[in-house]
């Protein structure tokens, strides 16, 4: 699955910025061009993944090959809150942090998450919203990704408990196995096998 080693590459890159970086609370404030790039390749990577997710879940959906292919944040939460309700509720440890984040929590009918809106405000003016490609929008963004590949490698794979073969080594949730060859010990929220 190349959305998911994609996520693995993108996670690795996040590591490395430990040489740089200490993944702290005191520095989620901190941005820098290597997080702006990771923001911004994470947020697409989403966009991708939620797209492919929408047409699984909804063979009809206008997310298909040849319907619309720009998407919108609105009608992709549409979609996943009719068929995967829990999604919202969805959640990622940060071991190194010891903390646990929902990062599509606050994803409201009106406005995506905060950290979207951040990655958007960066997208399109980043001559004045640099800031905001910070390790925290970063964390967030990841973790959503994450998240929304599990969803679509189960949905794929039609089993509740599947695990792609090869788990992450930062971001962690009790969704993945924590040993190759055996199935997670929880089931993602909302998610059914029809």
């Amino acid at each position: 699955m190349h959305h998911w080693r994609f996520f693995l590459s993108l996670e690795k890159d996040f590591i490395n910025l430990q040489n740089y970086i200490e993944i702290d609370e005191e520095n989620f404030s901190t941005f820098s061009l290597e997080l702006a790039k990771l923001l911004q390749t994470a947020c697409a990577e989403i966009e991708s993944v939620l797209r492919l997710l929408c047409r699984q879940l909804d063979s009809e959906s206008p997310f298909a090959d040849s319907g619309d292919k720009n998407g919108e944040m609105k009608k992709y939460k549409k979609l996943i809150n009719r068929h995967l309700s829990g999604f919202f509720q969805a959640e990622v440890s940060l071991p190194h942090l010891e903390q646990s984040i929902k990062p599509w929590k606050n994803w409201s009918n009106a406005n995506p998450p905060d950290w979207w809106s951040s990655y958007n405000s960066v997208k399109h003016h980043r001559h004045s919203e640099f800031h905001q490609a910070n390790l925290e929008n970063v964390i967030y963004a990841l973790s959503g990704l994450l998240l929304c590949n599990l969803y679509l490698y189960r949905k794929v794979v039609g089993e509740p408990y599947a695990t792609p073969n090869k788990i992450p080594e930062y971001f962690d949730c009790e969704y993945t196995a924590r040993r190759m060859a055996c199935r997670a010990d929880f089931e993602l929220p909302g998610f059914e096998v029809k």
